[in-house]
């Protein structure tokens, strides 16, 4: 119950920042999209802070837009031709179970180009390959490439995520 707080140095979120961009191939024309609260390590270190350092264009939004319509995120990525986002495992699953009401119902009409998604993080919590898969299925024809799922590992105390997988496949 009591709040620990990490303590970040400059030093190592800049050099967190470099080793990602590294790693990562972020560049200025990037597009990101958070919907997380910024209290949290990815949103401040990941999202935020690494964007205004390389200039990449960011997007926030209220955690509680994403919650109540899970879709609003693809909407979102749709509208500003997002590049980079992240959920824990609990968001891909939202926004897959919604698209499979959807389909039961011929519910909204979905028209999304999110082909100019390089990579959409999963970090928070656990990865699990039956979410990642059915996510994968239900987004490809809407562009999203299986490449584009990144799962990844960290910690405050490293400044964030400190592994990722930027090959992911489904079938591995």
């Amino acid at each position: 119950g009591v709040p620990k707080c990490i303590q970040e140095t400059h030093r190592g979120i800049i050099h967190h920042i470099h080793g990602a961009r590294q790693f990562n191939g972020y560049k200025p024309e990037n597009v990101s999209l958070n919907w997380l609260p910024v209290d949290h390590v990815v949103p401040i270190l990941t999202s935020h802070l690494k964007d205004v350092y390389l200039g990449v264009q960011q997007i926030h939004v209220k955690s509680d837009i994403i919650l109540s319509d899970p879709l609003r995120w693809l909407d979102l990525m749709h509208n500003h031709r997002v590049t980079h986002t992240w959920s824990p495992n609990f968001g891909f699953k939202l926004v897959s179970d919604r698209l499979a009401q959807l389909s039961q119902t011929n519910g909204r009409s979905c028209e999304w180009d999110l082909s100019c998604m390089e990579f959409m993080m999963n970090a928070g919590e656990q990865v699990t390959l039956p979410v990642v898969s059915d996510f994968l299925t239900r987004t490809a024809p809407f562009g999203i490439h299986p490449n584009a799922m990144q799962p990844a590992f960290g910690m405050a105390e490293v400044c964030t995520c400190m592994t990722y997988q930027n090959n992911f496949n489904v079938q591995d």
